[in-house]
């Protein structure tokens, strides 16, 4: 797997815009379609807002670190945090079993990621080098269309 470019932004439900404004350059200089490109935008948003909700519900700092990685013919990109749990995080650990039921903002922007993306899942550690827990969501991406390189 090779990596490609890392984010870490504050845990703004707008600040998702500077990392789709990188993530949607890259996937063009790499040749990857429009569609591709926003179709993982609207996946990074669904799950940083998710994310975002989390950490600002506990009143804690903290950033998101967002990586992009290149894996084959698959896009992952990693969201970590040391946030608390979300409410949807079970869910995602057991990779769909409970569905998510769409009974917020939050969880619309999951579900809809979920639905868009080949797998969404999370897990969740306890980092001793910060001393706190560390929240992974792992978003892997199958493109439409193979790049194309002019």
């Amino acid at each position: 797997m090779q990596a490609v470019v890392r984010w870490m932004v504050m845990p703004r439900r707008r600040d998702v815009g500077i990392v789709n404004a990188g993530l949607g350059v890259w996937m063009g200089v790499e040749g990857y379609g429009p569609l591709d490109s926003r179709r993982l935008q609207v996946c990074v948003e669904g799950v940083f807002s998710y994310c975002a909700g989390s950490i600002l519900s506990c009143g804690c700092g903290g950033e998101i670190v967002v990586s992009l990685f290149r894996a084959d013919d698959d896009l992952r990109v990693l969201m970590q945090h040391g946030g608390p749990a979300g409410e949807w995080d079970e869910c995602l650990k057991l990779d769909g079993k409970p569905p998510i039921r769409r009974t917020s903002f939050d969880a619309m922007g999951l579900f809809i990621a979920r639905e868009m993306l080949h797998s969404l899942t999370c897990d969740s550690r306890y980092d001793v080098a910060t001393g706190s827990p560390l929240r992974t969501y792992e978003m892997v991406y199958r493109p439409m269309a193979f790049p194309v390189r002019s």
